[in-house]
């Protein structure tokens, strides 16, 4: 049998950014960014560059998201996604609009009823996890909103494994997120 080696390639790199707390409405927040953008050999090879940016505000007190605006710059594709939850009323909204049409496109605009109390969307959902007291073998559930619905993830802390960063040896905890429903999330 052949082996054959094949050096790392950098596809981009991906930034994450929290704000101090401020007041959104009459409640206390934090707010979380975080940008992708690519590089390396990846890109050139697929022709494809990626220049996404995220936002999320989420509630101090109970750690729930209130919004979520995406800003997805990848190729041709460009789209703009809002996405709030409310809490109180147990409802949301989701918009998309196509940006690479002028004017823009709005894709869809839909309410959410029925929304959980508390919800994560894809960026607080990293900050949530981080949040719990992890060890291997330990699993907890998520629920997040994305893309105009709910989904429950069951998020598994593997195991903890070396990891060399920038030259100096680590210690990570791998962890596994599924969607309850089945596949990866």
């Amino acid at each position: 049998p052949w082996m054959f080696f094949f050096p790392s390639i950098t596809a981009g790199d991906i930034t994450f950014h929290h704000d101090e707390p401020v007041v959104h409405g009459e409640m206390p927040t934090r707010r979380f960014t975080a940008t992708a953008l690519s590089s390396g050999f990846f890109p050139s090879l697929t022709g494809i560059s990626v220049n996404d940016s995220f936002e999320s505000v989420v509630d101090i007190e109970k750690f729930c998201s209130l919004q979520m605006t995406k800003k997805l710059r990848e190729g041709k594709r460009q789209r703009d996604v809002f996405i709030t939850f409310d809490r109180r009323s147990r409802k949301g909204h989701y918009e998309a609009f196509d940006v690479s049409k002028s004017p823009k496109v709005q894709l869809k605009n839909e309410e959410l009823n029925d929304v959980p109390e508390c919800v994560q969307d894809i960026l607080s959902a990293i900050y949530f996890a981080r949040l719990q007291e992890l060890k291997p073998e330990l699993q907890f559930p998520i629920t997040i909103g994305d893309d105009g619905r709910i989904k429950e993830i069951q998020v598994k802390v593997l195991k903890i494994e070396p990891v060399d960063v920038l030259g100096r040896k680590n210690t990570a905890l791998k962890l596994e997120a599924k969607l309850v429903f089945g596949g990866l999330f």
